[in-house]
């Protein structure tokens, strides 16, 4: 058995790698404010437009759980948007952290699964005698959550083309309100720089000896 680990230990790696800092994405969003309330009808005015900035880390590997997860990326995010509506919503800006989940991958073509949690800042919130129209948020503080699914093409060993769709809450819990919150569904297009090149993994995750035990 110790011999089955120490041998487990050295075939545990699932992905190929080579050091490198990490990625640096930008995409570009055109989307739809979801009228989820008949009071968000009324303000919608133009498609909202956004912007996402992206510092992303490959998991190195040499977890169990990046096994489980078939090599997994981290990253943190800055999101800006304009919500078709500048004069009564604002600017929604928001800084998350996020984990980006493989689930296919291919030479050239992978695809994945975005979740991102983080805080949001609202620059146009309700107010009684100002904005009274306005009741998506009564707080210029509020949790950001999203939810991104990407097919993404290696162009080259640096460069990757990302397309896709996303969907970016914004909610204070009703802590402050109104608080109907804001629903935006989006497509997008962007560019990954620098991003760390794996391989499709066929067999299922191993495990380091640190984490086997023998009898």
């Amino acid at each position: 058995m110790c011999c089955l680990a120490s041998l487990a230990s050295r075939g545990s790696g699932i992905v190929d790698t080579t050091k490198t800092p990490a990625g640096l994405e930008l995409n570009v969003h055109l989307g739809y404010l979801l009228p989820h309330h008949p009071e968000i009808k009324s303000l919608l005015q133009k498609h909202p437009k956004a912007l996402g900035v992206s510092l992303v880390w490959p998991c190195p590997g040499d977890k169990v759980w990046h096994q489980a997860f078939r090599g997994p990326r981290l990253g943190i995010e800055t999101f800006v948007a304009d919500l078709g509506n500048v004069e009564q919503l604002g600017w929604q800006i928001s800084g998350s952290g996020f984990a980006e989940l493989p689930l296919a991958t291919r030479r050239r073509l992978s695809q994945w699964l975005k979740l991102g949690v983080g805080m949001g800042y609202t620059t146009k919130q309700w107010d009684l005698y100002e904005n009274y129209k306005a009741t998506v948020i009564g707080s210029k503080l509020s949790a950001a959550l999203s939810l991104q699914y990407g097919i993404e093409t290696r162009l080259s060993d640096a460069v990757h083309l990302k397309t896709g769709v996303r969907f970016t809450h914004f909610s204070n819990g009703s802590f402050a309100l109104p608080n109907l919150g804001s629903n935006v569904a989006s497509l997008f297009v962007g560019l990954n720089y620098g991003q760390l090149e794996r391989r499709s993994l066929d067999r299922p995750p191993t495990f380091s000896a640190k984490n086997s035990f023998s009898v």
